[in-house]
């Protein structure tokens, strides 16, 4: 979009997500992360990135079986699967460490700049600016081995949301073919997908 290319966008997130995820793999030794997620809300204002692992999902279920929420899905299969996949739902790993070391503040002050000269007439450009470059930042850290290589690799699946929008859907599938195609084990990205297995 060479309207927006000079913001330099898709460089801030992957500088910002790097910070991000790789001080969260250090700082929590004792978790086996799998899910590595970049989201955003549907005005596009603000990016964050959010994790989700073995251990953490164990006690987001517990929470969850604790609070009787159990009713709200059609059975246990599902419920696991909605706290697995979904980042709005990963407790201490959504947004992670926002309000601590806030990694995204450059990445939010270049949006706050998108945002201006987009205002209004250039909406589904901005957004399609957005999500393209939260994908390219995803593909471009991969590429880097930020999420592991070989076996490693296999098991974890890194993909881009977007919360409360139509859009979800379209968004987390094409992100986790173009960044997760022959690196992720192809059950893990059934089990993301909702596959059911014969």
């Amino acid at each position: 979009m060479p309207e927006f290319s000079r913001y330099r966008l898709e460089a801030a997130i992957a500088d910002a997500a790097r910070e991000a995820f790789l001080s969260a793999v250090a700082d929590n030794p004792d978790h086996e992360f799998f899910a590595f997620a970049l989201t955003t809300l549907s005005d596009v204002e603000y990016i964050e990135c959010s994790l989700n692992s073995a251990r953490n999902l164990e006690k987001i279920l517990s929470k969850a079986n604790e609070a009787n929420l159990r009713r709200h899905f059609p059975s246990d299969e599902a419920m696991r699967h909605y706290y697995k996949w979904y980042p709005n739902e990963w407790g201490d790993f959504e947004y992670y460490e926002q309000r601590g070391r806030n990694f995204f503040a450059p990445v939010q002050s270049l949006l706050m700049k998108i945002e201006e000269c987009a205002r209004v007439k250039n909406f589904d450009a901005r957004r399609k600016y957005v999500f393209d470059s939260m994908i390219s930042a995803l593909q471009a850290l991969d590429g880097e081995g930020c999420f592991g290589g070989g076996e490693t690799r296999r098991e974890r699946i890194v993909f881009a949301d977007v919360y409360d929008d139509e859009a979800a859907p379209e968004l987390r599938n094409r992100s986790i073919h173009e960044i997760n195609a022959g690196k992720t084990s192809p059950t893990m990205i059934e089990d993301f997908r909702g596959v059911r297995r014969a």
